[in-house]
């Protein structure tokens, strides 16, 4: 049975395609563009779709590096269905110190979200 299409960011991933896509996030208070990174692999035949996150407290790094390996492993002929990766939910929590965000929690209290919320809720409602 063929595997179906996968809409994510405005891009369409075709069965037996790879696509490496970049959610945009809310702009922090510099105007600096922040991206979620996102690996997609749309497998050839029908089945499940497994979403494999990680950071997202911002300092998990084994996390991210398994979610890695793990999407460079994989390829549209091995997947029955898709699978998603996301190394780094907490881009903001990766790459500033400390690593909560700037009202002063992490992003894991900050789900499920709100479009008009915080900047930790406005990267959970999208994420």
């Amino acid at each position: 049975m063929k595997s179906t299409k996968i809409k994510i960011c405005d891009t369409i991933i075709h069965p037996g395609e790879v696509a490496n896509l970049a959610l945009p996030l809310p702009e922090q208070y510099s105007c600096s563009p922040l991206y979620m990174p996102i690996k997609v692999i749309n497998g050839h035949a029908d089945g499940p779709c497994l979403v494999i996150f990680s950071v997202l407290k911002g300092k998990e790094l084994n996390g991210l590096e398994i979610a890695n390996r793990i999407s460079n492993q994989l390829s549209p002929e091995l997947v029955s269905g898709s699978v998603i990766t996301v190394p780094v939910v907490n881009v903001y929590g990766l790459t500033h110190y400390p690593t909560t965000l700037p009202i002063g929690n992490n992003l894991a209290n900050c789900f499920p979200g709100n479009e008009n919320g915080t900047f930790g809720e406005r990267i959970a409602h999208l994420f």
